[in-house]
C-alpha cells in the first residue's frame, strides 16, 4: 500500500491505516518499521480468515518545507524545480506527468 503522507507524520499516517483496517476487521499485527526506510513499514492484516503481508509506504520528502507531502515531493527535488514562499504543496511546482516526461529525457 502506497500512500501520500498528506498533513501527518509518517507515524501517523501509519497509524491512522492501522486504525482504519482494524475497525473494518482487518486486524494489523506485528507492525515494524523497515530497516532500509523509516517511511516504509512491514506488517501481516488478517482479511477473510487468510493472513497477508502488508506493506505501508509513505510518500513524501519531509525535508522540503511543504504542508502537505506527496509523491511530488520527490519529483520536485529530482528536477531541481525552486521552491518558493508561499508554496504548500509540491503539487503546486511538478505533476506527477511532467516528472515521468522529464525522467524519459
Amino acid at each position: 500500500m502506497v500512500v501520500d503522507g498528506d498533513e501527518y507524520s509518517v507515524d501517523d499516517r501509519v497509524r491512522g491505516i492501522v486504525n482504519s483496517l482494524a475497525s473494518r476487521g482487518a486486524p494489523v499485527e506485528g507492525l515494524q518499521r523497515d530497516s532500509v526506510c523509516n517511511q516504509v513499514y512491514i506488517s501481516r492484516v488478517t482479511v477473510g480468515g487468510r493472513s497477508l503481508r502488508l506493506l505501508i509506504a509513505v510518500n513524501g520528502d519531509y525535508s522540503m518545507p511543504f504542508k502537505r507531502r506527496c509523491l511530488e515531493d520527490h519529483c520536485v527535488k529530482l528536477m531541481g524545480r525552486e521552491v518558493v514562499e508561499g508554496v504548500e504543496s509540491s503539487k503546486q511546482l511538478v505533476s506527477v506527468d511532467e516528472c515521468l516526461e522529464y525522467m524519459g529525457e
